[in-house]
């Protein structure tokens, strides 16, 4: 049948759309209109989930975006060189698929700031327990590695320190500092060491 959707109304059960054979196709083919499927979450009308015509089809979710089977794989750009791989009971692999000679899968951190000045951090990875049963100190971010600016950046400068930072009883903080001209400094009180007198590690 044929029928204009804004002749279709609310019904008052269960429907559905079904074929037995061929695909189900959803066009909007209005001028960046997007596709939209809403619901009722509890007694709230609830957008769940757009599909953006104005974006290229950017996938919008309104909550939690589920795998649900393991070894599931997202998978990037437009040769599929690039996939995120669910490990299963572990984690999640970055592989790159490429087979030619170094091409190895590379993760970057980026801030989106525009002034970089000394002692911003530009990038960093935590370790945490956040559902150890003890609380208090147990949750706390047990060790972490920043990269730290050392100085303003410039167009000829772009100094950086990279900060080892573990913890006893309190958030981790830096007690291995490695500077973008080659010194190593190490401080058990995680002060910063003098690197100018501190630990050297040189060719």
């Amino acid at each position: 049948t044929s029928t204009a959707f804004d002749d279709v109304t609310a019904g008052d059960a269960a429907g559905n759309v079904t074929t037995t054979a061929g695909d189900i196709t959803i066009d909007a083919q209005g001028n960046d209109t997007d596709i939209i499927f809403k619901g009722t979450d509890g007694s709230s009308d609830t957008t769940f989930l757009t599909i953006d015509g104005s974006d290229a089809g950017t996938l919008i979710a309104n909550h939690n975006l589920e795998l649900g089977t393991d070894n599931s794989e997202i998978i990037f750009g437009t040769d599929n060189d690039v996939k995120l791989i669910h490990n299963p009971d572990k984690g999640l692999k970055l592989k790159s698929t490429a087979t030619s000679d170094d091409t190895p899968a590379i993760l970057t951190l980026q801030t989106g700031d525009t002034d970089i000045g000394d002692a911003d951090v530009i990038g960093k990875i935590e370790f945490q327990a956040p559902d150890e049963g003890s609380g208090t100190d147990a949750i706390l971010v047990g060790a972490a590695i920043q990269a730290v600016a050392v100085g303003d950046f410039s167009s000829s400068a772009n100094a950086m320190e990279l900060q080892f930072m573990t913890a006893e009883s309190a958030t981790a903080s830096a007690k291995m500092r490695i500077r973008g001209d080659g010194k190593v400094g190490i401080s058990p009180d995680g002060n910063a060491p003098d690197l100018g007198t501190g630990l050297h590690i040189k060719t």
